[in-house]
């Protein structure tokens, strides 16, 4: 087998692990038997720590403090040598998933210790809990990535004048909607929007990224029927309860790993909030919908948006 084609089986495999329902019934199901996460106050601590975690994945992030809680600062043993640490005999790992590979093995900064002879290159603020600057508003070239990112999602965008009380306005696309025109290689592929949003006029930049995450929260929760395209299709049934905690929980988390200020936050903050149980969300569904949006952050190519990847008629044309 050629290097190229191992890769690419590789990455396949990878891919096929990530997508597979068994890895995400035996999280959910892990967090069921865990009875006190079903409690408010323990549940934002769990969110709080996969917020912490925000240069893994969430899924990875989610891995880290289910299995080690107390968990301040966490790296691989390559990494720890790097630093002037090894880890200690008897040290229990942290499994987390790996690309390309089946897993690595982490360890917190309480497991290691400074080599002999060696400077100790590790800084202790870098294990501080991660702190929220309630005046830290989204930067502006953050929402505009994700606002040009949305048509690589098969997201058509538009906006409505100031008026309406909503920020965001969401909908399924149908075929009266003006096609998306996705510039390929100096071409321009078409197809019909899977979802249409339309963002308010005037509204500030945090208030509208809030509401954008909100709303690509029910899409990746698979909380909108879309019918679009194999991929798209499959939608969950779940209570208007577990939906509303899905999608708060998906802002809560964004915006705490972006380390910046979100309207959200109420939601948690309502003192109602803590006399009620957490409903059955699916939290490894919710980290999935982070790692999609946070995907939508950064630049991309074509074939890294979601339309290319779950969408096999447009595939096929670039």
């Amino acid at each position: 087998m050629s290097a190229r084609r191992k890769r690419h089986f590789e990455q396949e495999l990878f891919e096929f692990a990530q997508e597979d329902g068994e890895r995400r019934k035996g999280v959910d199901e892990l967090l069921a038997s865990v009875e006190e996460y079903a409690h408010p106050s323990r549940f934002l601590k769990l969110l709080a720590g996969i917020a912490h975690f925000r240069d893994y994945s969430p899924n990875n992030a989610l891995m880290i403090v289910l299995q080690r809680p107390d968990a301040r600062y966490v790296l691989t043993p390559r990494k720890w040598k790097s630093l002037g640490r090894f880890v200690k005999r008897g040290a229990c790992p942290i499994i987390a998933l790996r690309p390309f590979a089946p897993v690595m093995y982490l360890y917190d900064v309480s497991d290691t210790k400074v080599a002999f002879g060696r400077a100790d290159g590790f800084d202790a603020a870098w294990a501080e809990p991660s702190v929220r600057d309630p005046e830290a508003d989204v930067p502006s070239e953050t929402l505009r990535q994700l606002l040009d990112n949305l048509p690589l999602w098969g997201i058509a965008h538009d906006t409505f004048p100031t008026g309406p009380s909503l920020s965001v306005e969401l909908r399924v696309g149908g075929d009266g909607d003006e096609a998306l025109a996705i510039p390929v290689d100096g071409a321009t592929v078409t197809c019909r929007p899977a979802y249409v949003l339309h963002t308010r006029e005037g509204a500030p930049d945090t208030v509208v990224f809030t509401a954008l995450v909100q709303a690509l929260a029910r899409i990746f929760c698979r909380h909108l029927r879309c019918g679009y395209e194999r991929g798209w299709e499959n939608s969950r049934r779940v209570s208007a309860e577990v939906e509303q905690f899905e999608v708060q929980a998906v802002a809560n988390l964004v915006c705490r790993r972006l380390q910046v200020t979100s309207p959200s936050y109420s939601f948690w903050a309502d003192c109602a909030f803590d006399r009620r149980d957490i409903p059955p969300i699916s939290l490894d569904t919710v980290c999935d919908a982070v790692t999609e949006i946070e995907r939508m952050l950064e630049p991309c190519t074509v074939k890294q948006g979601y339309l290319y990847r779950h969408t096999p008629s447009f595939a096929a044309r670039i």
